[in-house]
């Protein structure tokens, strides 16, 4: 669901992405697989700072926030594995 909403902005076609979504520790990797998207068509730092702002709650995976490209703002209300932010 995240990638499908942030599509307009890792394309160049919209400007900024807001979102608020539920995790669950089954989502490992929700802003390893984001960034990995936005790495591939455009490079590791084609978005300027706050490009992409989620806001999260519940229980976040192991490497939820590991590899993060720059833009991207994460922000999890509730409980983090280990591992949650490695090579931010």
């Amino acid at each position: 669901l995240i990638l499908q909403d942030a599509k307009n902005v890792i394309t160049g076609k919209s400007a900024r992405l807001a979102g608020r979504y539920k995790v669950t520790n089954e989502n490992r990797c929700v802003g390893t697989q984001l960034s990995g998207e936005i790495a591939y068509l455009r490079g590791n730092y084609a978005l300027p700072p706050g490009t992409i702002d989620l806001t999260l709650t519940g229980t976040a995976g192991q490497s939820f926030g590991a590899f993060l490209v720059q833009g991207i703002r994460l922000k999890l209300f509730g409980e983090a594995n280990d591992y949650v932010g490695k090579c931010m």
